[in-house]
C-alpha cells in the first residue's frame, strides 16, 4: 500500500477488514486488492468518494477502458513489485497508473468493498497543482 504523507487510513482495523476482504477471494489469481476512498478537503470535510466500481481490472480495461486508479487504496502482494520493477520515478505524475498498468501485466487487481483511506486534496497536492 502507498500513502502520501497527508493521507491516511480511515481507522485502526483497515489491515484486519482488508485482510477478511481478501480471505473471500481466489487469492492466487491476483495481483493486488483495491479498496475505496473518501476525498478529503485541506481542513478534513469530505468532499468526495473515489469507487472501484467493484470489479476486477485486467491490463487491457486500465489501459483502453477504465483508467480508474485508486492507488492510496490498493494493497499488493508482496511479490508482485519487485516483479515489476517498483515504481519509476521518471514518470512524476503517472506513477500510479504506471505501477498499476505493469502488475495488471501479471494478473488482475480485484476490488474489495470496503473503504480504507483518506485522500486529502490542496493546492500543493500532485493533482492540484500545476507545477512540475
Amino acid at each position: 500500500m502507498c500513502l502520501n504523507s497527508d493521507d491516511y487510513l480511515l481507522n485502526k482495523n483497515v489491515f484486519g477488514d482488508v485482510v477478511k476482504e481478501i480471505c473471500k477471494t481466489e487469492y492466487e489469481k491476483f495481483s493486488a486488492f483495491m479498496g475505496n476512498i473518501i476525498v478529503i478537503a485541506e481542513r478534513c470535510n469530505k468532499i468526495g468518494e473515489m469507487n472501484n466500481r467493484n470489479r476486477d481490472y485486467t491490463f487491457d480495461d486500465l489501459l483502453n477502458k477504465l483508467p480508474v486508479v485508486i492507488h492510496l487504496g490498493t494493497f499488493f502482494k508482496t511479490e508482485i513489485l519487485p516483479k515489476v520493477g517498483g515504481f519509476s520515478v521518471n514518470v512524476h505524475y503517472v506513477m500510479d497508473y504506471d505501477i498499476f498498468l505493469k502488475v495488471a501485466k501479471i494478473a488482475p487487481i480485484h476490488s474489495i468493498p470496503i473503504y480504507v483511506s483518506a485522500l486529502r486534496r490542496h493546492n500543493s497536492s500532485k493533482g492540484c497543482s500545476d507545477q512540475s
